[in-house]
C-alpha cells in the first residue's frame, strides 16, 4: 500500500492541472508554427537533372512545341524555319512550366500544359 501512495502523491504532483495547460499551450504552439512554416516538397528543378512534377498526357514536349512554334512562325512571316535550328528552353514561371522557342527573328512561350502560345516576341497573347 505504501509503495501505491507514494505513487499517487508524485503522479499528482507531476500531472496537476497547471502543468497540463503548459503542455498543452506548447503542443498547440509548435502544431501552429509547423502548419505556418511547413516545408515546401515541391522539388521543381529544370534541366538534365529529374523533376517530381508528374507528367499528364495532354502535357506537350518539346518536339511537338517546335511544331507549334514552326507553324507560328511561318505565320509571322519568317521563311527558312527548320526544327533544328530552334532553340527550345524551359522555364518556370507562377509554378507553371514554359518553353521558350527561339528562332533568328522571333521568340515564343508556350505552356507546357495545354500547348497554347503564352507570348510571342515578349508581348502577351490575348
Amino acid at each position: 500500500m505504501k509503495v501505491n501512495r507514494k505513487f499517487i502523491k508524485s503522479f499528482k504532483k507531476v500531472f496537476n492541472l497547471y502543468n497540463l495547460a503548459m503542455m498543452l499551450c506548447i503542443i498547440v504552439i509548435l502544431a501552429s508554427l509547423y502548419i505556418v512554416i511547413k516545408p515546401n516538397f515541391n522539388f521543381s528543378t529544370i534541366g538534365n537533372i529529374q523533376t517530381n512534377i508528374q507528367r499528364n498526357k495532354s502535357e506537350i514536349n518539346e518536339d511537338e512545341a517546335r511544331k507549334i512554334a514552326q507553324k507560328k512562325f511561318k505565320k509571322l512571316g519568317e521563311k527558312k524555319i527548320n526544327k533544328e535550328s530552334l532553340k527550345v528552353t524551359l522555364i518556370q514561371r507562377d509554378n507553371e512550366l514554359y518553353y521558350y522557342v527561339c528562332s533568328l527573328e522571333n521568340t515564343i512561350e508556350i505552356s507546357q500544359k495545354s500547348g497554347k502560345i503564352v507570348r510571342v516576341n515578349s508581348a502577351n497573347v490575348e
